[in-house]
């Protein structure tokens, strides 16, 4: 179960991602309107954190209960993660700028 959650955090960023974080973990409140505010809750915290905020997306597992938070940041990772939050570095990617081979 995915939902888009439009509107709840736009963050202006020209900044490419440089780090992301991964929470992933079982949903312990079986209400779901209470997960999903929640989870609204998450969002705005993330565009208000001062890292850069580029993209973030909750999903529900609803056959294993388990709830997973992804986020890309402008800037890198420098703050312990947490219990069960994973994160990485997001590695730049450059567009080819010569000619295309054969």
């Amino acid at each position: 179960m995915l939902q888009v959650l439009e509107g709840v955090a736009r963050v202006q960023t020209d900044e490419a991602p440089r780090s992301a974080s991964c929470e992933d973990r079982l949903a312990a409140d079986a209400d779901l309107a209470h997960v999903r505010e929640g989870d609204r809750r998450w969002l705005h915290e993330c565009a208000d954190d001062g890292r850069g905020l580029y993209a973030a997306a909750v999903a529900l597992d609803p056959y294993r209960w388990q709830l997973i938070r992804f986020a890309l940041w402008s800037t890198p990772t420098t703050r312990h993660p947490g219990e069960g939050v994973t994160t990485y570095e997001v590695l730049p990617l450059t567009p080819r700028t010569g000619p295309a081979d054969g």
